[in-house]
């Protein structure tokens, strides 16, 4: 009787270590970091809440970055910039696009730093049933960029989250601002 009590309670735990491996990883954002400032897009009706101490200026390149935050000392700035992809059927093209998308930002991200950069894996996000891909740019092992790859309505979009000043995160935690902001999208 003990040997079998035993083999069911090592079968229990192989199963519990299985479905919790295959649990969501917890998502860390803290709605509290936003103001209720509200930036809006001027391309669709995307808006985001401000981060407190934040604002948000008027981009000289509207066409490029809709929507544009930028840390009041100027070391960060998160900006929400369309991805102009031609023939695309949204409805069936959405989660394979993801994947391509993110790629395609790696490369551009390594043609903008002009230094050689390292990639964290991509990580899916699920926020307010809304889906985004998100992966780091790193160099020198310090965190440059956050990049999430996400569709708005008809379009694709990438959230930068730019560090240019490593002495600005002091203040926050990019991964929680990031996720806080991407939360907040109406």
């Amino acid at each position: 009787m003990q040997k079998f009590f035993g083999a069911r309670n090592f079968i229990l735990l192989i199963h519990a270590i299985i479905f919790c491996s295959c649990a969501p990883s917890k998502i860390t954002l803290d709605r509290s970091l936003l103001s209720a400032g509200v930036s809006v897009s001027h391309i669709t009706k995307l808006e985001v809440n401000i981060p407190k101490g934040w604002s948000s200026p008027e981009a000289d390149d509207e066409k490029f970055i809709d929507v544009w935050l930028v840390k009041n000392d100027y070391s960060s700035s998160i900006q929400f910039i369309p991805i102009q992809i031609e023939d695309v059927k949204m409805e069936s093209a959405k989660e394979s696009y993801l994947e391509m998308i993110a790629a395609d930002m790696k490369e551009l991200a390594k043609l903008r730093h002009g230094v050689e950069l390292k990639f964290t894996p991509n990580k899916k996000l699920q926020l307010n049933n809304k889906q985004f891909l998100v992966f780091n740019a790193i160099s020198s092992e310090k965190l440059i960029e956050r990049i999430a790859v996400f569709t708005y309505g008809n379009l694709f979009y990438q959230s930068v989250l730019s560090i240019h000043n490593q002495q600005g995160l002091h203040s926050f935690d990019p991964e929680i601002l990031h996720n806080s902001v991407l939360s907040s999208i109406k």
